[in-house]
């Protein structure tokens, strides 16, 4: 079947290529082209799309757009919903066209749903009652364990005198 000889409907000749209609024996016409491999394409989409970081904070469908404009398509991964925390979640997806031919690709997706931790410490901390008599320095802790920080608001000298002074770091 893969000669020259068993094409029907004609054999046009570019080279060494061969290109023409096979029958597969159950009255099905299929499309030969030999000497190149048509394989199908297949394209990933990530739902919603992740941050800069090459992070999502919520759950992420990954889904897939098949085509061959030559053999057309019988298989496609379907859409695949991540909900799992963690890093480096590969979801693969594959293509098959009518001729078996087959193509792959895939995608990375991170996933962070847990909130950061932040703390505050002051310096030099208050007397027994409370207060200081100078200057005060507030610094920040943050830190998050799976995608890590991003930012951390550098600390912040308080050199007002007011009572119940709120500083906020992000």
């Amino acid at each position: 079947p893969n000669s020259p000889a068993s094409l029907s409907g004609g054999s046009n000749w570019y080279g060494a290529m061969v290109v023409g209609t096979l029958d597969d024996s159950g009255g099905v016409p299929i499309h030969y082209d030999r000497g190149l491999a048509v394989l199908p394409a297949i394209t990933p989409t990530v739902t919603p799309s992740p941050n800069a970081a090459g992070w999502n904070n919520s759950n992420v469908t990954v889904s897939f757009t098949c085509s061959d404009p030559v053999f057309a398509i019988t298989s496609c991964t379907p859409a695949v919903q991540l909900t799992t925390q963690g890093a480096n979640q590969v979801v693969t997806g594959t293509a098959v066209n009518r001729a078996g031919f087959t193509a792959m690709t895939s995608v990375t997706v991170n996933i962070d749903k847990t909130l950061p931790v932040i703390s505050g410490l002051s310096a030099p901390p208050p007397n027994a009652a409370g207060w200081n008599n100078s200057n005060v320095t507030v610094g920040f802790a943050c830190s998050d364990t799976l995608s890590g920080i991003a930012s951390c608001t550098a600390p912040v000298t308080v050199t007002t005198d007011v009572t119940g002074q709120l500083v906020t770091g992000t």
